[in-house]
């Protein structure tokens, strides 16, 4: 099988996060089929230009938009799509043209199928659905409605993504689910790394979604409760300067620490010692932190979503019924390190989101195309 993944985000370096979970996906197929991968990005740029490049083996293009129209800019990113993989095919024929996140490259999308005559999948690999793209421009919604009324085969991370999706196109869709890979060889149980009793810790990129101020209530009333308890806090984002603000106004340094951001050993590290990882998003699909932390054997605490209970149960987690102060404070007071078989929990989740099982489960719906 040969596989062309055509996507707009792609991470160029080791230390890049953008699209990371996008290349793991197309890494965990290599090893079954033959493949290329075309970047299409879309700029901003005080004039208008187009180039494009081989960095690292990936096919990359870059439209500068300059002054030109946004449906000039889609116009011209389909024709670049189409262009390269009609000369491709002189070489080297595709079987299948996988579209990770279908917009915008798939904005055109009957244009390209027509042009293409070619099986075509998409892989959504978290949900922008549910809130982000419905602050477009009306005109930008329905286009990017318009692509999944061609019934094309979608792949989803989730049970919710593809009900995220079937509710914003407003039409039923036939999706498969292929969990996010998690990367074991950092993200895994240590036998010889044992947890600090009361030690938490929270990782995001913060901002309002993952609810941080949330989190720090309830971190405040717990700590009041027993001065034991403490949290570490990795990563940055939007709203961490209100967060290190709140700490400070209500002087809780000494219980509350921020790490900054972190490398995949350094939250694997820092999963492995603490007595759980505590999530307060208000919604997640997948919610990869969470799937990283069961891999180090780490229990979670977090809300009641439907991204996540496909995934959780008792034996791994604490799960709030509501997304409140009182619920996360109950659950980490009520917290008890003992009660969980770390190793057991590890060993499950690294079988489970590790790159070959998912791999193998990506080829199985490529092939039933």
């Amino acid at each position: 099988m040969k596989v062309l993944h055509i996507t707009s985000i792609y991470p160029f370096s080791q230390d890049s996060y953008e699209g990371l979970f996008i290349k793991r996906h197309i890494d965990s197929l290599k090893e079954k089929v033959e493949q290329k991968v075309l970047v299409c990005q879309l700029l901003g740029s005080k004039h208008p230009g187009w180039s494009m490049k081989m960095v690292n083996g990936v096919f990359l293009s870059v439209i500068k938009a300059g002054w030109l129209p946004h449906r000039v800019v889609l116009w011209l990113n389909s024709f670049i799509i189409l262009t390269f993989v009609l000369w491709y095919r002189l070489a080297k024929r595709f079987d299948i043209a996988n579209f990770h996140l279908a917009y915008p490259n798939l904005v055109h999308v009957s244009w390209l199928k027509d042009a293409l005559n070619m099986k075509f999948v998409i892989t959504e690999h978290f949900s922008t659905y549910r809130r982000s793209y419905l602050k477009l421009p009306p005109k930008d919604v329905k286009r990017i409605q318009n692509i999944f009324h061609h019934q094309i085969p979608l792949i989803v991370v989730s049970q919710s993504l593809g009900r995220d999706i079937e509710a914003f196109a407003g039409i039923k869709q036939n999706f498969n689910v292929v969990n996010n890979v998690v990367d074991t060889n950092q993200f895994y149980f240590h036998n010889d790394v044992k947890p600090v009793a009361k030690q938490f810790i929270a990782i995001a990129n913060w901002r309002p979604v993952k609810q941080p101020i949330l989190l720090l209530e309830a971190f405040e009333r717990a700590i009041t409760e027993d001065s034991e308890i403490t949290l570490n806090i990795g990563g940055e984002g939007d709203d961490f300067n209100k967060m290190k603000k709140y700490v400070k106004t209500h002087k809780l340094e000494k219980s509350i620490r921020f790490l900054g951001d972190l490398n995949p050993l350094e939250v694997a590290d820092h999963l492995r010692t603490s007595s759980a990882m505590v999530l307060t998003s208000a919604y997640e699909t997948f919610s990869v932190i969470t799937a990283e932390s069961l891999c180090c054997g780490t229990p979670v605490i977090v809300p009641l979503l439907d991204g996540l209970k496909e995934y959780l149960n008792d034996s791994n987690s604490i799960v709030c019924d509501e997304v409140s102060v009182e619920a996360f404070e109950n659950a980490v007071l009520s917290y008890e390190l003992e009660k969980y078989d770390r190793r057991k929990i590890g060993n499950r989740y690294s079988e489970v989101f590790n790159a070959s099982t998912v791999g193998v489960a990506y080829y199985q719906v490529l092939c039933s195309l």
